[in-house]
């Protein structure tokens, strides 16, 4: 007998848009094999719901994309809960421990409605690295140095995970972004980051206070619908270098996903404490686009 598999479209209420991502609710017992070759046969980022490995967790989530296994996915948590509830298994709440190779983080859940339960992903305190030299980010994104926010040098941040990241001009210039992919690859492994998340200002969305773009070709794909690590770890730099103003407890809402023709929407959660960065939350939902039963191996 096979076991149940969902396939989620995170960070959206609307099927077909947002981020897909395939989650495997009671996946104890599978290889890391078989895990990776789902990432790889469906080519979209997977999750793994297990039975957890520290009685300070209430359960362990494996996260694969068709290059390997990271240590933790935004977007594939929010599916895992929008299939847990599907499946009848969604912890009581609302705060759940979530073992991840990141460490264990915390979780909340509240009701959401037919589209799955909102998701609320701690990333805690996020850790400033080293800047990025400017020609070896112009180089990897193809573009040239006028395309580039003046006085704002890219910057390793690490929000679950370390990635690059860098202001562009206007979302103009952010849209009009083709990438060398070699380039991008080769800097990643310089650097020791997963990829390169670049946004601008404003958002598209009136409401919206940036959009954002997420590559990382490392491990695949080459670009992301939407990242909610990328967006923390955007939001802590763009706070962190006054393009955005964060007193107390801040709400960012960002667009993501409209160069890949899957519009999406997810909130950041900003708190700063004398001055310094706190914590950081992501926060958005799921919704079931398909399921099914996996072959056994």
């Amino acid at each position: 007998m096979g076991r149940r598999f969902y396939i989620v479209d995170a960070f959206t209420d609307t099927p077909y848009r947002g981020n897909p991502a395939v989650i495997v609710p009671e996946a104890d017992g599978l290889s890391e094999q078989a895990m990776k070759s789902l990432a790889t046969e469906l080519r979209m980022e997977a999750g793994y719901v297990l039975r957890p490995s520290t009685p300070d967790a209430d359960l362990r989530v494996r996260f694969f994309s068709p290059g390997g296994e990271v240590d933790l996915s935004g977007h594939v948590t929010v599916a895992t809960y929008a299939a847990l509830a599907a499946l009848g298994t969604l912890p009581a709440g609302p705060k759940v421990r979530q073992e991840t190779r990141a460490g264990v983080i915390e979780v909340a859940l509240e009701a959401g409605g037919a589209a799955g339960p909102w998701v609320t992903l701690g990333f805690g305190r996020p850790l400033f690295g080293t800047a990025v030299d400017r020609r070896e980010v112009l180089a990897a994104l193809r573009t040239g140095d006028a395309s580039l926010l003046p006085g704002h040098s890219p910057r390793v941040v690490t929000t679950g995970v370390p990635l690059a990241i860098a202001a562009m001009r206007d979302p103009r210039a952010l849209g009009a972004v083709v990438p060398d992919l070699v380039e991008l690859t080769a800097l990643s492994r310089r650097r020791g980051v997963l990829g390169i998340a670049i946004f601008a200002r404003p958002g598209l969305h009136p409401q919206s206070a940036l959009t954002a773009r997420f590559f990382f070709p490392v491990v695949g794909p080459d670009e992301d619908v939407v990242s909610g690590a990328a967006l923390a770890a955007i939001a802590a730099y763009a706070v962190k270098e006054r393009l955005l103003v964060c007193v107390g407890e801040t709400s960012i809402q960002t667009d993501q996903g409209h160069a890949m023709g899957r519009p999406n929407r997810a909130t950041v959660v900003v708190r700063a404490e004398a001055g310094q960065l706190a914590d950081l939350r992501v926060r958005g939902q799921g919704v079931i686009v398909a399921s099914g039963e996996l072959a056994p191996a």
